[in-house]
Formats: structure tokens, sequence, C-alpha cells
């Protein structure tokens, strides 16, 4: 029997009940979120998404599953300062799902200096505060929770963002993809053995390794969430990186150190370009004899569907891995000290 599958020992590492917030994610995207009032399409030429942690990985998400459909090319800025572009013909999202993020907060001061328009997403804070004293448009997210576990929310905060903008469609896509999400996510719940359950099989796969994630375009924003779920969630070394980029010079990297100790995972979309479905293959066969790659085939016919399902089993794996290194999935004891500190 596994470890994982014992309810006592997954207790012991989750008194906050982070599994059951996982598996409630879906939830997110069932939610009916306030459009925004007051922005004008015609001026924006640009956009701009000034948010750091999991308020920014909602826009990373954003932006690679919509790529084909946003009409302005979309930058993300994880600073305090914004780039000199930044003007009246930008639209700058302010994005912090606690609206205390030092760096977002700074961010609004500056844009707005500049004449930008701006519309803020979050739960609540000074930001929150802030839209509504100055009548900025706004999202209010749904609050209670860490933002590492509203990522969901802000990425429906991004379609109502667009649908507001005039780019029909994405609220519907992205309810239909949690729908059919649904069955899969049950099969990773801790009620499910770990026999059966395959987000328990691979958080076993991966103890006691560093991760490397690699994906290719369509997935390459979720290989950026597992990668910032192992490290928030599991307390775990992780890295990642995408396809075909990293085939023009992380790929030569691999000659040493010979003993690298590293657990590969590839994050593999037959949406993805046929020559990056190739390189694959042809990688993993030059290289066999450096790393044996656990390949992860994402499932579902759209991009949308296929990016809940990844963006799901990332999260349940990232909880059991935790559990597996026998620490408290809610705290950020490293993160707080060093706010602490600062």
């Amino acid at each position: 029997m596994s470890m994982l599958d014992e309810v006592d020992f997954r207790a012991r590492y989750d008194k906050d009940d982070c599994i059951g917030l996982i598996g409630r994610q879906l939830e997110q995207l069932a939610s009916d979120l306030v459009q925004p009032v007051g922005l004008d399409p015609v001026r924006v030429k640009r956009v701009l998404v000034a948010g750091m942690g999991g308020s920014a990985l909602a826009s990373e998400l954003a932006r690679v599953l919509w790529r084909d459909r946003l009409p302005w090319p979309v930058d993300i800025c994880k600073d305090y300062d914004l780039p000199a572009y930044v003007d009246d013909q930008t639209l700058v999202i302010c994005s912090s799902y606690s609206g205390t993020s030092e760096e977002t907060l700074a961010a609004l001061t500056t844009a707005r200096s500049a004449g930008a328009q701006v519309v803020c997403i979050t739960a609540g804070g000074k930001l929150l505060a802030t839209a509504q004293t100055e009548k900025l448009p706004f999202v209010a997210l749904p609050s209670g929770i860490q933002g590492r576990y509203g990522v969901l929310s802000g990425l429906m905060a991004w379609a109502v963002v667009a649908q507001a903008l005039g780019v029909k469609g994405l609220v519907d896509e992205l309810q239909a993809a949690g729908r059919a999400v649904v069955e899969a996510a049950a099969s990773w719940a801790p009620e499910v053995p770990a026999a059966d359950n395959d987000a328990k099989k691979l958080a076993e796969a991966l103890l006691g390794k560093p991760i490397i994630l690699y994906a290719g375009p369509t997935m390459s924003a979720i290989a950026q969430k597992w990668k910032v779920d192992f490290n928030e969630n599991a307390k775990h070394t992780a890295w990642w990186n995408v396809l075909p980029e990293m085939n023009h010079n992380e790929l030569s990297g691999w000659g040493h150190p010979r003993e690298h100790g590293l657990r590969v995972v590839e994050l593999r979309s037959e949406l993805d370009h046929e020559q990056v479905r190739k390189r694959f293959e042809v990688m993993n066969r030059l290289i066999s004899d450096r790393w044996a790659p656990v390949e992860v085939y994402v499932v579902g016919k759209t991009a949308a569907e296929q990016t809940v399902w990844a963006f799901m089993l990332g999260s349940y794996v990232s909880g059991y891995l935790a559990i597996l290194n026998q620490v408290e999935i809610a705290t950020l004891p490293l993160v707080d000290k060093l706010k602490s500190q600062l």
C-alpha cells in the first residue's frame, strides 16, 4: 500500500487541506466574473501585465493558450519598473490575487503616470481598494485562498477582460474545458488508490530527484506552472524549458556531469508543430544514455482542454510529492523569511 493512500499520513502534511483546494480549482472555471467597465478597446495597441507568482502565471497561460486570437502583443513584467514604451495606447493589467504585491502596486502608480489604461485583477487588498476608490476598471476574484490556488480564476479573469475588449468566445471555451476535465481530475483525487491514480504514481516516480520539465510551445506555460507547483507545494527543486529553443543550447549541456541524478519530465501535446513532436523523438534517441524521460501525453481535443487537464494533473502531483517529501504543503517558510528581512 502506498503511503499516499493513508489518510493519517496525508493529513500530517496537509493541515490546511491543500489537496482539497487543488481538487476544487475546476470550480473557478464555472464561476461568473463581472466584466470590467470603462475599457476603451480602440486605444489598446499593446498589453502589458504587471504581476508576480501565480498572478503572472495566469497571464502566461493566457498568452500561450490564445496566441492565435489575441489581436495585440502581450508582455509580462515581473518587476517594480515598467518598460519605457508604456503610454496611452498600452493596456496595463495589474494582477495580484492578494492585492498586496508591492511590485504590482508600484507598477500601477507608474502606469497611471504614463497615461496608460489600467485594469486590475485581484481578490482584495490595496489593489482592489485603489481600483474602487479611483474608479478604475477591475475584475474581483473570489477570495479566501492562497494566490497559488487561484490561477484558474485569474485565467478566467483574463478571458473576461479580453471579452470586454471585443475578443469573444474565451469564457465559453474555458467553461467547456473545465467540464471536459472533471472525470480525469476525479481519477487523481486522494481517495483513489495509488494503483489506479496516475498523479500519485508520477509523484512517487519523482521522489528524491531534481526535476527538469520540457515541453513544446502548446504546453510551455504549463511546464512553467508545474515547475512553480513543485517549488511551492512540494518544496522541491525543478526547472523548465521549451522546445525547439532547448535543442539549440541546453541539449549540449547534458554532456556533463555524467552522474546528474536528474529526472526529466516531458509534457507532450499532439497539437504541437509536427517538427516539435519529431524533435522530442530524435532528442530522446540521441541522448538515451543520459536520461529515460517520464513522458506525459496530455489529453484533450482542444488547447484549452489540454491546458486545464495538464494544469490539474500537475497540481495534484505536486501536492502528493509534498506529502512524500514530508513537508507542509501550505507553508512557504523560506519566502516568509525573505519577506520579513526586506
